[in-house]
Formats: structure tokens, sequence, C-alpha cells
């Protein structure tokens, strides 16, 4: 059954153990430059990039607004839906992994404003690297106390093909600009809570379920999308012309195809499937 939408932001200030967008909207807040931390994200409105590349690429928001992964969890209850869950969840893992590997690549394209405010980047990214660090722990915890996959099955999953690429095209892609960079995560920091209420305004979306519980729930809230936004507006200007546009929209692009691949390669999967054969 739906949910009352005023139970939606409930979470926004939590740094959600069952949610990628949470994990990554948290650590990049953190080594943001203090001016952008008092902005209104909505300063913008609709004018604003997350908005602007979500508008004008129906095909593929559409593809990721109704995937079958998540429509099937949300609405539908078995024993292999779980299973599936499961699956994704291994594989986001990994991409906890990854994104900690890349992270520390990404920020030192940060944009010089000063030297202050560079050095107060660099310190707040080293202590956000350890924050990944232990959230990805954490997360791994979690996995095996409330998702009961053996630990020894987490140990030995290894990355399926869905998620390998999504990690590759991040480290060839990192050389690209700081902005850019972010541009790149606007399909799962921005889109992830957009899903996420979808379903929870969805009559048919089932509550009490593992999916329920632990990605839809914790995917409500916007408080990270909006700093995202936020802070994309506040650099438009400086990064602004005609071929970052055309870049930053092959990105968006690229990212949402990938985050569609990563959902729906985890259909009628269960947490044995990536293991090795070897």
């Amino acid at each position: 059954m739906a949910v009352d939408s005023s139970s939606l932001h409930a979470r926004d200030n939590e740094w959600s153990v069952y949610s990628r967008a949470h994990a990554l909207g948290k650590n990049m807040r953190d080594t943001w430059p203090e001016s952008t931390h008092s902005l209104n994200a909505r300063q913008n409105g609709a004018s604003s990039l997350p908005q602007y590349l979500w508008d004008n690429n129906p095909d593929l928001v559409a593809r990721f607004m109704n995937n079958s992964f998540i429509w099937t969890q949300a609405t539908t209850t078995s024993d292999a839906n779980d299973d599936a869950f499961r699956f994704y969840s291994l594989q986001d893992y990994h991409y906890l992994i990854d994104y900690t590997q890349y992270k520390s690549i990404k920020m030192g394209s940060f944009p010089t404003v000063n030297t202050s405010d560079l050095l107060s980047v660099v310190e707040k990214q080293a202590v956000s690297i350890q924050g990944d660090v232990d959230y990805t722990a954490t997360f791994r915890r979690e996995m095996i106390d409330d998702l009961k996959i053996p630990a020894d099955t987490i140990d030995k999953c290894e990355r399926n093909s869905a998620e390998a690429g999504y990690a590759n095209w991040l480290q060839r892609n990192s050389q690209l600009d700081w902005y850019t960079m972010n541009v790149m995560i606007i399909p799962c920091i921005w889109g992830w809570p957009r899903l996420a209420q979808s379903l929870q305004d969805n009559n048919q979306t089932l509550t009490g379920t593992l999916f329920y519980d632990h990605w839809i729930s914790e995917n409500s809230g916007t408080s990270y999308a909006d700093d995202l936004e936020a802070t994309l507006n506040q650099y438009y200007d400086q990064y602004n012309s005609s071929i970052n546009n055309e870049i930053w929209n092959a990105v968006f692009r690229q990212a949402l195809k990938f985050e569609i691949g990563l959902f729906e390669s985890a259909n009628g999967m269960k947490p044995d499937d990536c293991l090795s054969t070897d």
C-alpha cells in the first residue's frame, strides 16, 4: 500500500545503512567547500542541471523509473524476490568498495578557489574516505545480520558484469573535471529518492517486505539530492559551455544506463550465483 508522503523526509539527515545514495551523498557533502553548505537547493527550481537533464532524457528516465527489478520487488513477495535483492546488495557492496577507491582520485580535480579552501577540502577528503571504509564495513555487517547473507558468501562473491562495467567506467573517466564527476552521480544520489518516492506513492507497493524495509524506506529522503543540486547550481556558471553541456548529457545518460543495468542484472538471481565456479 502507499505511504503517507508526510513521512518521506523522516530519514533525510540519517546515514542510511542500506542506501548507496545516502552513503555517496553524505561523503560528497562532507568534502564540499563551506560556501556551499548554506545554499538553498531549490534556488534555480526546474532550471537546475539535474532537473534539466532529467526532463530532457525521458527515454532513459522512464526505463530507470520503471525497471523490472524494482517494480517486481515492490509489488510482489516471494523467497526468490528476497534472494534477488540479496544478490543486488552484494553487487552494491562491490560498488561501494570500488567507489571508495575512485573517490581518492576524483577530488584531485576540485576547482581551486583559494589555498585555504583547497586545504580544507583535502583535509575533509581524508576523513571522508575513512568514512567510506567504515560505512562499507557496516554495510557488510548488516548484510550478515539483517539480510542473512553468510559472511563467506560476501567475501567470495565476485563482481558481475553490470557492476564491473559501472566501476570501470568511473575509473576510466577519473580525468574529467570535478563538476562533471558530480554530474555522473546524479542518477544515484538525485534519482534514487525519486524512484523510492514513486514506489511509496504507488498503491500496489507492498510494505513489510525485505525490499521495502531495506531499500524503499531507506531511500525516500532528498537531503543529499538537494545538496548535490545546490552545489551544481553554485558552480554551473564556472563550468558551463556548449561542449560541457554535451558531455554532461552524455555522462548522465551513461550513468542512468549503468544504474538500470545493475538493477536488472539481479533479476532471477540468488546470492550463491556470484560465487566463482573455479
